[in-house]
C-alpha cells in the first residue's frame, strides 16, 4: 500500500483556504510514490497541474522532525507557508519552539537531512 501523504489532508487548501481541510479518497492523486487526498476535484486538479507548487516540504512529514533526521507524522493544525512552501509539523512544541523560533535553521537542517532520509522508511530512522 502506498503511503498516505500529509495525514490525508488537502495540501492545496492550506494555500487557497488558509486552513487544513481533510481530503477524501474520492479525490486521490498519486505523486512521488505517495497518495494525496484532496477535499475537492478542483483542488486535486490544481495539485496535478503544479504538484511542486503545492506539495509540502519533506514529503508531508514533520519539518521539525526532518531537521533532526526523522520522519515524524504531522498534525494538520501545525503548519506554516514560508516563501510559498508549505511546512507541516507534528506538535505545538515542534511548531512553536523549533520551527517558528528557528525557521531558517530548521529549514536548512531539514533540507540537508532530507537528501539522506527521503528514501528511508520512517521506522528505520
Amino acid at each position: 500500500m502506498r503511503q498516505l501523504s500529509a495525514g490525508g489532508y488537502d495540501v492545496v487548501a492550506y494555500h487557497t483556504a488558509g486552513a487544513p481541510m481533510k481530503g477524501s479518497a474520492e479525490h486521490a492523486v498519486s505523486y512521488q510514490g505517495a497518495t494525496w487526498y484532496f477535499s475537492s476535484a478542483e483542488n486535486a486538479a490544481m495539485f496535478e497541474a503544479e504538484p511542486a507548487k503545492f506539495a509540502p516540504a519533506y514529503g508531508g512529514w514533520c519539518s521539525a522532525g526532518a531537521s533532526k533526521g526523522k520522519k515524524v507524522p504531522i498534525k494538520p493544525e501545525f503548519w506554516a507557508i514560508v516563501d510559498g512552501q508549505l511546512y507541516l509539523n507534528s506538535s505545538e512544541g515542534a511548531h512553536k519552539n523549533l520551527f517558528l523560533a528557528k525557521t531558517e535553521e530548521t529549514i536548512s537542517k531539514g533540507e540537508s537531512n532530507w537528501k539522506v532520509i527521503f528514501a528511508t522508511p520512517a521506522d528505520e530512522l
